[in-house]
Order: C-alpha cells, then structure tokens, then sequence
C-alpha cells in the first residue's frame, strides 16, 4: 500500500473505533501510518480494506486491529484457493486412483492431481515407482508417508498463505522437493525437514529481516 491508501485505512479505524482514537494527536497518527505502511506495504489497498471490514464484521472486542490481525483476516479470505480443505483420506483416495493408470501415464494421472497433493507425491516417477510396488506396501508404508507429507504441505500452506503476496508467489513457484521411495524414510519426506527448509526460504526472501 502506498501512503495515502494507508492513511485511508487509519481513516476508517478512526472513524470505527473513535473512542479509542480520541487521544491521538496528529504525531500520533502519523507515526499510526507510518507503522501501519510499514508493515502491510507488501498488500495490495483492496487486500488490506477487506481484512479491515472481516475484522469489523467479526470481532465483538470493541478494539481496533492490530496489523497482524488484518494480516490474518486477508489470510482467511484468500484461503479457498487452497486445496488444504481436502482430508489426507481424500488426498489418498486421488493418489489410489492415480496410481491404476500410472504405470505408462503417470504425468498425466499426476497432472489431474491438486497442487497440493502433487507437492506431497513430489513427481510422476514417484506414481510410477508406487503404481509398479506390491498392493500392501502401496496402502501401509507409502500411504502413511505421503499422508504425512500431506498433513506437512497444509500446514505450511496455511502459514504461507498469511506471507505478503510477492513472498508467497517466489516461494510457491520454488521447484518441489521430491519424495524418494528408495528409502523408508528419506529426509526430505519428513515433515520437520519440509517446515526448516521453507523456513529458511522465507527467510532469504525477506532478506533476513522480520517484517
């Protein structure tokens, strides 16, 4: 946001909550705008508007929001665009039908998959390795693996869904770590590795800073 659009949405508060807001002098509220623009400077006007009126709308507390809080309304807002509110059953239940045609079709079998449960498979070699091994390792060892890499990917979706928009787009088009089958429990299969590593990408993309 820019600084008049910011200086829109103190505006806004002021006039929502003026009780609280009737001490502020005008240094006040210009370092309330410089704060507020630093903050959600990444968020579009539209973004950030919304999550003021959600939180309006929503919250019985009487108070104004703090940024975070706006930040999490536009979270919220935006978060049908995530397949996350597919179960890890669900999830598996497209892998399972997957894996009866991928044998010689598993980049398109894998390419009907939702991004998310592509992220956890990891690739279409991945759906061929599982489609070509024994039915029982299939549905116990894989399937628990790739439930918890499922489980891994939604929640970090979730917390990257709460990232200004230009952060969120470098870390979603970063090449997806595959899955290996070769080993029972190969590092990058684990979900603590998967939560360090995104970690440290958000953190070069911020350039080391809290924002």
């Amino acid at each position: 946001m820019t600084e008049i659009e910011t200086k829109k949405l103190v505006a806004i508060m002021t006039a929502a909550f003026p009780t609280h807001f009737a001490k502020y002098d005008i240094p006040m509220i210009e370092r309330l705008v410089d704060v507020w623009k630093g903050v959600l400077e990444d968020y579009s006007y539209e973004d950030a508007h919304t999550g003021l009126m959600l939180f309006m709308k929503t919250d019985l507390s009487g108070f104004p929001p703090t940024p975070a809080m706006i930040i999490d309304k536009i979270a919220k807002h935006t978060e049908h665009r995530f397949e996350y509110e597919i179960t890890g059953t669900e999830a598996w239940a497209l892998v399972s039908k997957a894996l009866k045609n991928s044998n010689y079709n598993s980049e398109e079998e894998f390419s009907k998959l939702p991004p998310l449960v592509q992220k956890a498979v990891g690739s279409p070699s991945n759906l061929r390795e599982w489609a070509s091994m024994d039915s029982n390792t299939v549905h116990s060892v894989q399937m628990s693996n790739f439930l918890r890499m499922y489980d891994a990917v939604c929640k970090r979706a979730k917390d990257d869904a709460k990232l200004p928009p230009d952060f969120r787009m470098q870390i979603e088009t970063r090449p997806t770590m595959m899955i290996e089958t070769s080993d029972p429990q190969p590092k990058a299969e684990q979900p603590e590795w998967v939560d360090d590593r995104l970690k440290e990408l958000r953190e070069e993309l911020k350039g080391g800073n809290e924002w």
